[in-house]
Protein backbone atom coordinates (compact mmCIF):
# COMPACT_ATOMS: atom_id res chain seq x y z
CA UNK A 1 0.00 0.00 0.00
CA UNK A 2 2.63 2.32 0.83
CA UNK A 3 4.06 2.15 -2.89
CA UNK A 4 1.18 4.27 -4.30
CA UNK A 5 1.64 7.72 -4.56
CA UNK A 6 -0.33 10.78 -2.42
CA UNK A 7 -2.97 11.03 -4.71
CA UNK A 8 -3.39 7.41 -5.64
CA UNK A 9 -3.80 6.81 -1.04
CA UNK A 10 -6.40 10.08 -1.51
CA UNK A 11 -8.26 8.74 -4.35
CA UNK A 12 -8.88 4.74 -2.85
CA UNK A 13 -9.53 6.55 0.41
CA UNK A 14 -12.18 9.30 -1.31
CA UNK A 15 -13.55 5.79 -2.82
CA UNK A 16 -14.01 4.55 0.72
CA UNK A 17 -10.89 2.74 1.32
CA UNK A 18 -10.46 3.79 4.94
CA UNK A 19 -6.83 2.19 5.29
CA UNK A 20 -5.53 4.38 2.61
CA UNK A 21 -5.74 7.02 5.69
CA UNK A 22 -3.13 5.92 7.24
CA UNK A 23 -0.01 6.09 5.20
CA UNK A 24 -0.99 9.58 4.64
CA UNK A 25 -1.28 10.51 7.88
CA UNK A 26 1.98 8.95 8.67
CA UNK A 27 4.04 11.02 5.85
CA UNK A 28 2.63 14.56 6.36
CA UNK A 29 1.74 14.52 10.13
CA UNK A 30 4.66 16.30 10.99
CA UNK A 31 4.39 18.79 8.27
CA UNK A 32 1.03 19.50 9.39
CA UNK A 33 2.27 20.18 12.36
CA UNK A 34 5.16 22.37 11.46
CA UNK A 35 2.54 24.20 9.35
CA UNK A 36 -0.16 24.91 12.36
CA UNK A 37 2.72 25.64 14.85
CA UNK A 38 3.87 27.93 12.31
CA UNK A 39 0.59 29.36 11.90
CA UNK A 40 -0.35 29.69 15.29
CA UNK A 41 2.72 29.68 17.17
CA UNK A 42 1.44 27.26 20.04
CA UNK A 43 2.74 23.78 20.47
CA UNK A 44 -0.84 22.45 22.00
CA UNK A 45 -3.20 24.46 18.95
CA UNK A 46 -0.89 23.27 16.85
CA UNK A 47 -1.58 19.35 17.94
CA UNK A 48 -5.07 20.36 18.30
CA UNK A 49 -5.37 21.92 14.80
CA UNK A 50 -3.74 18.66 12.70
CA UNK A 51 -6.21 16.36 14.37
CA UNK A 52 -8.74 19.33 12.60
CA UNK A 53 -6.84 18.82 9.71
CA UNK A 54 -7.13 15.12 9.40
CA UNK A 55 -10.60 14.88 10.60
CA UNK A 56 -11.91 17.10 7.46
CA UNK A 57 -9.49 15.58 5.20
CA UNK A 58 -11.64 12.49 5.83
CA UNK A 59 -14.74 14.42 6.01
CA UNK A 60 -14.09 16.56 3.06
CA UNK A 61 -12.38 13.35 0.88
CA UNK A 62 -14.75 12.95 -1.40
CA UNK A 63 -13.72 17.03 -2.59
CA UNK A 64 -10.05 15.86 -3.36
CA UNK A 65 -10.36 15.93 -7.28
CA UNK A 66 -6.53 15.24 -7.56
CA UNK A 67 -5.91 18.39 -9.78
CA UNK A 68 -3.47 19.65 -7.62
CA UNK A 69 -0.76 17.61 -6.12
CA UNK A 70 -2.06 16.10 -3.00
CA UNK A 71 0.37 18.23 -0.58
CA UNK A 72 -1.29 21.48 -2.07
CA UNK A 73 -4.64 20.30 -1.50
CA UNK A 74 -3.83 19.32 2.19
CA UNK A 75 -2.11 21.85 2.37
CA UNK A 76 -5.13 24.44 1.67
CA UNK A 77 -7.14 22.83 3.93
CA UNK A 78 -4.34 23.25 6.72
CA UNK A 79 -3.88 26.96 6.03
CA UNK A 80 -8.33 27.55 6.70
CA UNK A 81 -8.36 25.39 9.63
CA UNK A 82 -5.30 27.95 11.03
CA UNK A 83 -6.89 30.96 9.76
CA UNK A 84 -10.35 30.06 11.19
CA UNK A 85 -8.91 29.07 14.33
CA UNK A 86 -6.99 32.94 14.75
CA UNK A 87 -9.79 34.50 13.23
CA UNK A 88 -12.57 32.51 16.24
CA UNK A 89 -10.52 33.19 19.02
CA UNK A 90 -9.72 37.19 18.04
CA UNK A 91 -6.41 37.14 19.38
CA UNK A 92 -2.91 37.61 19.04
CA UNK A 93 0.19 35.00 19.25
CA UNK A 94 0.68 34.00 22.85
CA UNK A 95 3.34 36.82 24.49
CA UNK A 96 7.18 35.35 24.35
CA UNK A 97 7.22 34.43 27.81
CA UNK A 98 4.47 31.99 27.65
CA UNK A 99 6.30 30.29 24.58
CA UNK A 100 8.86 30.50 26.23
CA UNK A 101 7.92 28.73 28.99
CA UNK A 102 6.17 25.77 26.17
CA UNK A 103 9.94 25.44 24.70
CA UNK A 104 11.61 25.34 28.01
CA UNK A 105 11.63 21.55 29.06
CA UNK A 106 15.05 20.62 30.44
CA UNK A 107 18.47 22.89 31.28
CA UNK A 108 19.92 23.36 27.73
CA UNK A 109 23.08 22.62 26.00
CA UNK A 110 25.25 24.71 24.08
CA UNK A 111 23.26 23.47 21.12
CA UNK A 112 19.37 23.34 22.83
CA UNK A 113 20.31 26.85 24.03
CA UNK A 114 21.18 27.88 20.07
CA UNK A 115 18.06 26.04 18.77
CA UNK A 116 15.72 28.13 21.68
CA UNK A 117 17.21 31.00 20.05
CA UNK A 118 16.66 30.67 16.80
CA UNK A 119 12.81 29.66 18.46
CA UNK A 120 12.55 32.66 20.21
CA UNK A 121 13.40 34.37 17.26
CA UNK A 122 11.32 32.48 14.53
CA UNK A 123 8.27 33.29 17.12
CA UNK A 124 9.16 37.05 16.87
CA UNK A 125 8.35 36.98 13.62
CA UNK A 126 5.06 38.03 12.05
CA UNK A 127 2.40 35.22 11.25
CA UNK A 128 3.02 36.11 7.17
CA UNK A 129 6.65 35.60 7.18
CA UNK A 130 6.43 32.66 9.19
CA UNK A 131 3.91 30.61 7.14
CA UNK A 132 5.78 31.57 3.80
CA UNK A 133 9.12 30.65 5.97
CA UNK A 134 7.45 27.12 6.96
CA UNK A 135 6.14 25.99 3.31
CA UNK A 136 9.44 27.18 1.55
CA UNK A 137 12.06 25.90 4.22
CA UNK A 138 9.58 22.60 5.84
CA UNK A 139 7.65 22.30 3.63
CA UNK A 140 10.03 22.35 0.78
CA UNK A 141 7.71 24.42 -1.74
CA UNK A 142 9.49 26.60 -4.38
CA UNK A 143 8.62 29.96 -4.52
CA UNK A 144 6.07 29.67 -7.80
CA UNK A 145 4.02 26.76 -5.22
CA UNK A 146 4.02 29.69 -2.62
CA UNK A 147 2.69 31.85 -4.98
CA UNK A 148 0.21 29.34 -6.05
CA UNK A 149 -1.12 28.68 -2.31
CA UNK A 150 -1.49 32.44 -1.49
CA UNK A 151 -2.93 34.07 -4.70
CA UNK A 152 0.31 36.03 -5.08
CA UNK A 153 3.14 36.75 -7.44
CA UNK A 154 6.02 34.69 -7.00
CA UNK A 155 8.42 38.11 -6.90
CA UNK A 156 5.88 39.11 -3.88
CA UNK A 157 6.60 35.60 -2.16
CA UNK A 158 10.67 36.00 -2.78
CA UNK A 159 10.32 39.41 -1.00
CA UNK A 160 8.30 38.05 1.83
CA UNK A 161 10.80 35.05 2.59
CA UNK A 162 13.87 37.82 1.85
CA UNK A 163 12.43 40.21 4.64
CA UNK A 164 11.87 37.29 6.58
CA UNK A 165 15.04 36.15 6.59
CA UNK A 166 16.23 39.09 7.32
CA UNK A 167 13.51 40.14 10.32
CA UNK A 168 15.06 36.09 11.59
CA UNK A 169 18.52 37.95 11.80
CA UNK A 170 17.88 40.47 13.36
CA UNK A 171 15.76 38.72 16.40
CA UNK A 172 18.52 36.45 16.20
CA UNK A 173 21.27 39.11 16.85
CA UNK A 174 19.33 40.36 19.27
CA UNK A 175 18.97 37.50 21.04
CA UNK A 176 22.61 36.21 21.56
CA UNK A 177 24.11 35.60 24.82
CA UNK A 178 25.70 37.88 26.81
Amino acid sequence: MNELSDNEHMHRLAAGEIAHLAPLYRRWQPKVVALCYGMVGDSTDAADLTHEVFLRLVRYRHTFRGDASFGSWLYTMARRVCLDHVNQNHRRRRALDTVQSDLAIRTPSVGDERLRRVRRAFEQLESDQREVLVLHRIYGLKYREIADLLNSSEGAVRVRAHRALNALRERLQGLEPS
